[in-house]
């Protein structure tokens, strides 16, 4: 009776400049699948009441471990660019800290419908959008950016 081989989970591994990888990886940075663009730096000037001007999300939109915190949004009805507004779908994620113990940093949240079709996102969050030509998804990358791993690196 033959037994059969052992199960590999590669057939063979190759060099590259991260390691050993399996043969016929390729290895390939974010920037190939994303592109990432910074909010509107506001210094407060045109902060407004509820229903005066635009949402913005922000930094304090998004909660410690990723998802989206609906009591953190203010409203702006300043001088903006096109690059600084976003629409109801897409995601952010948190590019600084509030103190030095890195709990919000790196986490992402998708922006919901609830605050309208279009607001603006201000200087303390990245949206991120995958570029069409990319197989990772908005959903994959939020899901990936809200991972203990993830955040860690980030932080480190």
């Amino acid at each position: 009776m033959t037994q059969d081989p052992p199960i590999t989970r590669y057939s063979s591994l190759e060099p590259s400049p991260l390691g050993d990888i399996p043969k016929g990886w390729e290895v390939e940075s974010f920037s190939d699948h994303l592109k990432a663009f910074r909010g509107l730096s506001d210094k407060g000037k045109g902060l407004c009441g509820e229903g005066d001007g635009l949402p913005m999300h922000n930094l304090n939109s998004i909660y410690k471990g990723g998802g989206y915190k609906h009591e953190g949004i203010k409203y702006y009805a300043g001088d903006h660019k096109d690059k600084h507004v976003l629409k109801a779908g897409d995601m952010i994620i948190t590019n600084t800290e509030q103190g030095n113990q890195y709990r919000l940093i790196g986490y992402a949240a998708i922006v919901p419908k609830c605050f309208g079709d279009s607001g603006l996102f201000s200087q303390h969050i990245y949206r991120i959008t995958p570029k069409k030509s990319s197989p990772l998804t908005r959903h994959f990358l939020y899901y990936l950016f809200n991972t203990y791993r993830w955040h860690k690196m980030i932080a480190g």
